[in-house]
C-alpha cells in the first residue's frame, strides 16, 4: 500500500514567507488528494492566525530572530577566500536556540511521518531543514525575495535543493548557482484572474493615467 504524502512546511514571520507557502500547500493538496500538510513556525508570528485560518496545522518552535555567524576577512597573505568563523553573543545564542528548534523539527517531521521538509523563509525555515538533515529526510527550500534573507542563506547550505522566484536570487545563496527559477506561488483564485482587466479598472477607480507608473 502506498504511503500518502506528508509535507512539513516551515514559513513565518511575514505574509510574504507565509502566503506562498499556503499556495503551495494548496498546490500539494489539488495535486495529492489526502495529502497531510503541515507548517512549523513560532508562537510570535502571524503564522498564528493565517496558518491555521487556512486551515492547516500549525506546529510551534523556539527560535530567536536569526542571526548566524559570520566569517572574518582573511589574513593578509593567506590566499584564502574567508578567514576564521566568528561567533559573537548573538550568533551563539542563535546557533544555541537553532540546534534546540531544529531537533524540536526532527520530532515534528518523525512524528507527521514526513518525507520531504520545506522552508519557505523567515525564523522557522532554519530550523525545519535542519531538523529534516538531523532526520535523514530530503529537503528543499523556496526564496521569494530577489535578495534572500539570513534564514535561507543559512538553509541553502544544508540542502541540495534550491528554488527561487526571480533569477537573480541566485547570486546571494550558497549553492545558487544549482536553483531553479519557478516563480513564486501564489493561491489559486488570484492565479485565475484577469489581471490586465483589472489593471485597468484600478487605474480608472483611483484615477491614475494610462502610461503612469506606479510604485
Amino acid at each position: 500500500m502506498r504511503t500518502p504524502l506528508s509535507v512539513v512546511i516551515g514559513a513565518g514571520g511575514t505574509g510574504g514567507h507565509i502566503y506562498p507557502g499556503l499556495a503551495l500547500a494548496d498546490a500539494l493538496r489539488r495535486a495529492v488528494p489526502g495529502a497531510t500538510i503541515s507548517f512549523v513556525g513560532t508562537e510570535r508570528g502571524l503564522e498564528t492566525r493565517l496558518i491555521p485560518d487556512a486551515g492547516y496545522r500549525l506546529h510551534t518552535v523556539d527560535m530567536i530572530p536569526f542571526d548566524p555567524p559570520t566569517r572574518l576577512p582573511p589574513p593578509p597573505f593567506q590566499g584564502r577566500p574567508f578567514g576564521p568563523l566568528f561567533l559573537g553573543p548573538a550568533a551563539a545564542r542563535c546557533m544555541g536556540a537553532l540546534m534546540k528548534s531544529g531537533a524540536q523539527c526532527r520530532a515534528i517531521l518523525r512524528e507527521q511521518g514526513a518525507q520531504v521538509a520545506v522552508g519557505m523563509g523567515g525564523y522557522p525555515s532554519a530550523p525545519v531543514i535542519v531538523g529534516a538533515r538531523m532526520a535523514g529526510l530530503p529537503s528543499l527550500i523556496h526564496e521569494s525575495n530577489a535578495v534572500p534573507g539570513r534564514a535561507n542563506r543559512f538553509a541553502a547550505r544544508l540542502t541540495p535543493h534550491i528554488a527561487v522566484a526571480f533569477d537573480r536570487s541566485r547570486a546571494h545563496l550558497p549553492g545558487g548557482t544549482r536553483a531553479f527559477t519557478t516563480g513564486m506561488p501564489i493561491a489559486a483564485a488570484l492565479a485565475d484572474l484577469d489581471r490586465d482587466a483589472l489593471r485597468g479598472a484600478a487605474r480608472r477607480e483611483l484615477g491614475v493615467p494610462d502610461g503612469a507608473r506606479l510604485v
